[in-house]
C-alpha cells in the first residue's frame, strides 16, 4: 500500500504540469447567459445552477442569440490565440532533430 502512495502523487505531479500548460476553453452561450443573470439578479438573490438552466431553457431563440453570438467570437478567438502560441512556440521534436544535425555536420 505505500508504494501505490507514491505512484498516487506521481500521477498528481504530473497531471497537475499538464493541465497548467493546456489553455482554458472559453465560456459556452449558457454560461455567459449564467454570469449576466447572477450580475443581474435583484438584491439578496442568489440563483443555483438549476435555476439559471431552467431560465436558460425558457428564453427564446432571439433572447438566446447575443449569448450565443458572444460565445461564438470567444470560441474563434480562442482557437487564434492557440493556433499561434502553437507557432510560436519550438516543437520539441524539432528542436532535438536540429541538434542531432548539427553535430552530424561537424565531424
Amino acid at each position: 500500500r505505500i508504494g501505490s502512495g507514491v505512484k498516487a502523487m506521481k500521477f498528481r505531479e504530473a497531471s497537475a504540469g499538464a493541465t497548467e500548460k493546456k489553455p482554458k476553453k472559453p465560456p459556452a452561450a449558457h454560461m455567459l447567459f449564467a454570469a449576466d443573470a447572477r450580475a443581474n439578479a435583484p438584491e439578496g438573490t442568489s440563483y443555483n445552477m438549476a435555476e439559471v438552466s431552467k431560465m436558460w431553457r425558457e428564453l427564446s431563440d432571439e433572447e438566446k442569440a447575443p449569448y450565443e453570438v458572444k460565445a461564438a467570437d470567444l470560441k474563434e478567438k480562442a482557437r487564434r490565440e492557440n493556433d499561434a502560441e502553437k507557432k510560436s512556440a519550438p516543437a520539441a521534436d524539432g528542436a532535438a532533430d536540429d541538434g542531432a544535425a548539427d553535430d552530424d555536420d561537424d565531424g
